[in-house]
């Protein structure tokens, strides 16, 4: 929804910050793999959702390949690049200790 609402860009304020996103994903890697896959998901699934139009469909697909560009052209931090030579192998989370109980 946030996609088809807004446009992506760089500039004025109804706009996702596509350079600012980018910044934000370049120095973790975990948070970087999460959503570039989720937004390569998203885009794959765009023909399941009956309500979008063609018109929708198109402009979420260019949204999302707007941002996947601009964060894959994003410099990336050396401990970012790094964590990337780990990859997927290695868990992308921490645990929670239940609190209560």
């Amino acid at each position: 929804m946030l996609l088809l609402e807004r446009g992506v860009g760089s500039t004025g304020p109804e706009m996702i910050d596509a350079r600012y996103f980018a910044k934000v994903l370049s120095s973790e890697w975990e948070f970087h793999y999460t959503t570039t896959t989720k937004l390569g998901r998203s885009k794959d699934r765009l023909v399941t959702f009956a309500e979008l139009t063609d018109d929708d469909r198109a402009r979420v697909s260019s949204g999302i390949d707007t941002l996947l560009k601009v964060i894959e052209d994003q410099p990336k931090r050396l401990a970012r690049k790094m964590r990337a030579t780990v990859g997927a192998k290695s868990k992308l989370y921490n645990d929670v200790d239940c609190v209560g109980g």
